[in-house]
């Protein structure tokens, strides 16, 4: 599924992408369920940004949906396709066979509708080898803001903050060495959290819609049962708390 230069790759690099993981049927049923919670406006939900002098009742309408929020609690397809082989083996090949599925970490549906505003350059915290993954119900291209990272800046040894200002990105050199990164629907774009990455504007006529997922290989010596996660994949194999003496 994944070659092992892919794979290397992956760690090098900091991100893949792995096209062809969602059949057309699952497809539709999430475009469905998604369709469904942007009509009737299902909370947890984030709105595009209100322009100025904007009247906030007037604003607060389907089409500007930005985001959908707790997604794996909404409908069984969101869950479903988080707990599926299409994911699950390439992330195995990624991080090892026993995966976790982060309930309280990203958990959400970006919409991304027509003129849908940027996500500014940031990455999450480092230190904690969280992947995420973007399973894209429609396909991302440079005119609907395709995801942007800077490769091998989960890795740098330099100290930067998580979040950047416009003022700070023109002047940081490092800026200039940012790929996009398309994905057709059907396919995932895997990530080490702690990349660097963003998103352009939406400057197409349609929607840009695309899960958003946590996975963590499972920790031998953490918490048994810890909350907020799901082992979706091999198992839990608890052998005592850090600090523990052999």
């Amino acid at each position: 599924m994944l070659s092992d230069e892919e794979v290397w790759l992956f760690h090098h690099n900091g991100f893949v992408v792995v096209p062809d993981r969602i059949d057309e049927p699952t497809l539709a049923r999430l475009r469905a369920a998604t369709e469904r919670n942007v009509v009737e406006m299902v909370e947890p939900l984030e709105l595009e940004p209100l322009p100025e002098g904007g009247d906030a009742a007037e604003w607060r309408r389907p089409e500007r949906v930005r985001r959908l929020s707790k997604i794996l609690h909404r409908d069984a397809v969101y869950l479903e396709v988080a707990g599926s082989a299409a994911i699950l083996d390439p992330l195995e090949a990624l991080i090892g066979p026993d995966i976790e599925l982060v309930l309280n970490r990203h958990n959400h549906l970006l919409v991304r509708p027509p003129g849908s505003a940027p996500v500014t350059w940031h990455r999450q915290m480092r230190g904690v080898p969280y992947v995420s993954v973007l399973a894209y119900i429609d396909g991302s291209t440079p005119e609907n803001g395709a995801v942007e990272v800077i490769p091998g800046s989960h890795r740098s040894p330099f100290p930067r903050p998580n979040r950047f200002t416009a003022e700070e990105i023109a002047a940081d050199p490092l800026f200039k060495h940012r790929v996009m990164a398309p994905v057709p629907a059907g396919g995932l774009l895997v990530f080490w959290d702690s990349l660097l990455h963003s998103s352009p504007a939406n400057r197409s006529a349609g929607t840009r819609r695309s899960m958003t997922l946590a996975y963590l290989p499972v920790d031998e010596l953490g918490s048994a049962d810890p909350p907020n996660r799901r082992c979706v994949r091999g198992k839990r194999s608890y052998t005592g708390h850090r600090g523990e003496q052999n």
